[in-house]
């Protein structure tokens, strides 16, 4: 599988397709709190400086916990969900490793 990032109907890039139900993005607007407005293109940033962004480095963080975000445990929970393993999209040190 190869998940993307996508756009939402107001602006909003979110890491894959599985942000898109209303729970999930609840789920990630409560992580990021007023920071999710930083996500979104009207905030005159690029997608590319959205991925990269201190939002998205949060979302990645919540992998080496205990609290991943339930899509990414739905989305990514096993090794087969994940072309490529050992990288990370916003360039940071975070690991993939399995969340449940």
């Amino acid at each position: 599988m190869n998940n993307v990032m996508a756009c939402r109907q107001d602006g909003t890039i979110i890491p894959c397709c599985f942000f898109g139900s209303n729970r999930a993005f609840k789920d990630l607007a409560d992580l990021l709190g007023d920071d999710i407005k930083n996500i979104n293109l009207k905030s005159g940033k690029t997608i590319d400086e959205i991925n990269r962004s201190e939002e998205f480095q949060r979302i990645e963080a919540t992998w080496n916990t205990d609290n991943p975000l339930p899509a990414c445990v739905a989305a990514c929970s096993s090794k087969e969900h994940i072309e490529n393993e050992g990288l990370s999209n916003t360039g940071t040190e975070t690991t993939i490793r399995e969340l449940i």
